[in-house]
């Protein structure tokens, strides 16, 4: 599932054509910050969880937002990275419900989750491209659910860390040029 997600973030970042100096900052940062501690954070969960949401996040973002015409658009020519979301999500399927192991439970953070997609489609009413909104927003939970089963599968992070410092440098390079 790790590489199913570094797969589907390295081609949301490749398929943009956004650049911004913020996000490229950002992403150097991060970089930065995670190569230089690299051995404190081996075995921080919470420092994994921002990781994998931010990369999340901000490749769901780059992908979807048009710098051109300032407004959310996926495109039609993405269809193999919503191919992709959905092996990811045939794969989580299979492997929580194979699992023998309860290592998710209906939590309060589960309900938030539901009611942020339930809202979602509420609140993309006055917008004009709100149907990309509540597909980002879907596409977005996906990711921050497999990144939730990584983090509660995976004993070792390093394969995920390689995985997100690739995907923010290459939001950095895209942003220099």
């Amino acid at each position: 599932i790790q590489y199913l997600l570094g797969a589907i973030w390295v081609s949301l970042v490749l398929v943009c054509d956004y650049s911004d100096p913020i996000l490229t900052s950002i992403a150097f940062a991060i970089v930065a910050i995670t190569v230089l501690s690299w051995n404190k954070i081996k075995k921080s969960r919470l420092y994994i969880r921002f990781l994998l949401y931010s990369v999340s996040v901000i490749s769901i973002f780059s992908a979807t937002y048009q710098q051109d015409l300032s407004v959310l658009d996926w495109g039609e020519g993405k269809l193999y990275i919503d191919l992709l979301i959905l092996a990811l999500v045939v794969f989580l399927v299979l492997s929580i419900r194979m699992t023998r192991r309860e290592l998710f439970r209906l939590d309060t953070q589960d309900i938030l989750v539901l009611l942020v997609l339930g809202a979602s489609s509420v609140l993309v009413v006055g917008f004009d491209s709100g149907d990309q909104v509540l597909s980002a927003i879907i596409r977005l939970a996906v990711l921050l659910y497999a990144s939730e089963y990584v983090v509660g599968r995976v004993k070792s992070f390093t394969t995920v860390k390689v995985l997100t410092i690739l995907t923010f440098l290459m939001v950095g390079v895209t942003g220099i040029l």
